[in-house]
């Protein structure tokens, strides 16, 4: 038998056990979940094919192969066909999610708004983070944290989906910031007027993320909004302390920080601000203005006997306590002296 035979005989052999091997042992491939409000499976991976059906988020799964961007996919019903290898999700970030929108729901709601345009939603606070959802435009949401992460070098995103290029000056700034939001029927309840302008009703299901800051229009109260605009700063949270009587019904009164200046910026906020309702005047005074703080997120506010508190902390983890006490506010921390949170 010549050598050539002899070689030709080994190749076939070959590929005979490493098809049987092949069929014995077929590549595995994790379970997945739907990462989008809804995900089309289409029937090929051609130009020409149909569609098989549509998947809603969260739904689980299971993996059968891949062909470039398109991954082969059986659903919980049986029904198999090709999607969008974009819009899974691995079980692994698929817990995650479901970790952070736990957490987010015990968070103090720092503010309020709703998303001023197509904004991506991220597991982490930074562009490169997965993807984990999609909001669409005047979608209500809280907001809960501020993370600042660097800006990318150029206007693209890589993976960016639907959101918006940054302008011109927003990309030469060398730090974007993030907003940790939470969108749920509960939480965010009835939308601005703003929002209502061009309702979108929002996913049936919560969300928890991260999205980008300017993305995210603040709906504060409207005459705080214009007290402190009119003060050469803006809004960055507010929460309610208790609620006063007047003629025309129970009035609000509130903690708000606010801050100079756009992204990037090393403090959350730098102004810490109380809000109390006048009877006589019947409207809202400044009852207490600290412009000197460098202040993190969350303010915390809590109900005692002797009136509401808020606290917070500043950038080198000092706490910094109040009290209301009718109109006034009393510092229960001496400045500067750092205790950590409990």
């Amino acid at each position: 038998m010549s050598h050539r035979r002899r070689l030709l005989i080994f190749i076939l052999v070959a590929l005979i056990g490493g098809v049987w091997w092949a069929r014995r042992h077929p590549a595995h491939y994790p379970d997945a979940y739907i990462a989008d409000r809804s995900a089309t499976l289409w029937s090929a991976t051609a130009q020409v094919r149909r569609q098989v059906a549509t998947l809603g988020y969260g739904e689980r799964v299971s993996v059968l192969g891949r062909a470039g961007e398109l991954m082969e996919v059986r659903a919980a019903d049986g029904t198999q066909g090709w999607v969008d290898s974009r819009l899974l999700m691995a079980p692994a970030l698929w817990s995650r999610v479901g970790q952070l929108i736990s957490d987010a729901r015990n968070m103090p709601v720092q503010a309020k708004g709703h998303t001023r345009t197509i904004s991506n939603v991220h597991i982490d606070p930074g562009r490169d983070s997965p993807r984990i959802f999609q909001f669409g435009r005047n979608v209500p949401l809280v907001v809960l944290r501020r993370h600042v992460t660097a800006a990318p070098s150029s206007g693209g995103e890589g993976g960016r989906g639907g959101e918006e290029p940054a302008s011109p000056a927003e990309e030469k700034s060398d730090l974007e910031d993030w907003a940790l939001v939470l969108y749920s029927s509960v939480s965010t309840g009835s939308k601005s007027a703003s929002a209502r302008a061009q309702p979108d009703a929002g996913p049936a299901f919560p969300i928890a993320g991260w999205v980008l800051s300017r993305f995210v229009e603040l709906d504060p109260p409207p005459p705080i909004g214009d007290y402190v605009g009119a003060a050469g700063r803006r809004v960055v949270a507010w929460v309610q302390l208790d609620t006063v009587p007047d003629p025309a019904g129970e009035k609000p009164q509130y903690v708000v920080a606010a801050a100079k200046g756009g992204e990037g910026q090393p403090c959350d906020f730098t102004s810490i601000r109380v809000y109390t309702w006048g009877a006589q005047r019947r409207q809202y005074e400044t009852s207490f203005a600290d412009n000197r703080v460098c202040g993190r997120l969350p303010v915390r506010v809590s109900q005692t006997p002797a009136g509401p508190e808020f606290r917070f902390n500043d950038d080198r983890s000092a706490e910094h306590a109040y009290r209301l006490v009718q109109t006034v506010v009393h510092r229960l921390t001496p400045p500067g002296a750092a205790r950590k949170p409990k």
